[in-house]
């Protein structure tokens, strides 16, 4: 159950419910496929440096998964709200 369950208003009901886009994703794909080029360099230096950019991949993979799993983008029949891994929500509108 997501958070905005938790702060609806009596009557408000939810319209609309997503998160970032996958987009965040697309460094650490494109690490991946520099680090797949670099093993085909051979040893020793072209597989430290795959293994660095595979590594690297793997970090900013779960950096995108954690931002993605943290944060809410809902619009309500009253309002639109972002909330985030931040301690304040973002309250974007308020159709009242």
């Amino acid at each position: 159950m997501s958070y905005i369950t938790h702060v609806l208003q009596p009557g408000e009901s939810i319209r609309y419910q997503g998160s970032v886009r996958s987009i965040l994703y697309l460094q650490a794909l494109l690490l991946a496929v520099v680090g797949a080029v670099a093993s085909l360099l051979g040893p020793p230096w072209g597989w430290v440096a795959s293994a660095i950019c595979f590594l690297l991949a793997v970090i900013l993979a779960l950096r995108a998964w954690f931002i993605r799993w943290t944060n809410e983008i809902v619009v309500t029949d009253r309002r639109a709200r972002l909330d985030t891994a931040d301690a304040i929500p973002v309250p974007l509108q308020d159709f009242s």
